[in-house]
């Protein structure tokens, strides 16, 4: 009786193994399709840009005009750039592809450039 319950168990126990290692892989949940890639940064409008520059210009001026540490005038200066883009709705990418498009790849955009934040700036002073 022994014997005749051994190979019973034998050949059960050889069933189940012999099914579980043929049983193909549990199924695993399709992974997710990759995210969208960002968008690609665009050029800024000139007058934005420039209104963007002059607004910069006058948060540096007023920085160094303060008695503020270095530190202190980095961190005014990184916090007040960020808003000032919220402001104009514009993110750092395309601020950056901007700066690099008028200011770095071309002179002659970076002087009229610079000639438009000039003007810009002198609108702003007092008539005399």
């Amino acid at each position: 009786m022994k014997k005749t319950t051994r190979t019973l168990l034998t050949f059960v126990l050889s069933l189940v193994l012999s099914f579980l290692v043929t049983q193909p892989p549990s199924a695993t949940p399709p992974l997710p399709p990759p995210a969208p890639p960002p968008p690609a940064p665009i050029i800024i409008n000139d007058t934005i840009f420039v209104h963007i520059i002059r607004d910069m210009e006058l948060l540096n001026s007023w920085i160094i005009d303060q008695d503020f540490s270095k530190e202190t005038m980095e961190a005014l200066r990184n916090q007040n750039y960020q808003k000032i883009l919220a402001l104009y709705e514009v993110d750092g990418a395309s601020f950056k592809e901007s700066t690099k498009y008028y200011l770095t790849d071309s002179v002659e955009r970076a002087l009229s450039i610079y000639k438009k934040v000039y003007s810009a700036l002198e609108e702003l002073l007092p008539p005399t």
